[in-house]
């Protein structure tokens, strides 16, 4: 496994994954506005540009990702299930 600072770019390729585990773990406690809402920051440039992440990559594939904005105050990580195993 790789983990290392994300530029801007590699932070996209980690959306997809942040939008599955929010689904799955997150989702059923927002009423659909907040669930749009959130997809549409991720997807935000200007929202991804305020923020400082770390990616872990499984062979060669986004695997984790932990972002940080406001210099720290708020901390968003999301992971593949099978990280729990390693």
């Amino acid at each position: 496994m790789i983990i290392k600072k994300l530029n801007f770019l590699e932070i996209k390729e980690f959306l997809p994954l942040v939008w599955k585990v929010f689904c799955e773990f997150e989702a059923s406690n927002y009423p659909e506005s907040a669930k749009l809402a959130f997809k549409q920051a991720i997807y935000d440039e200007n929202y991804l540009a305020m923020l400082t992440a770390y990616g872990a990559y499984k062979d060669n594939l986004p695997a984790g990702i932990i972002a940080t904005r406001e210099g720290g105050k708020h901390i968003c990580p999301h992971c593949n299930g099978d990280l729990d195993k390693e």
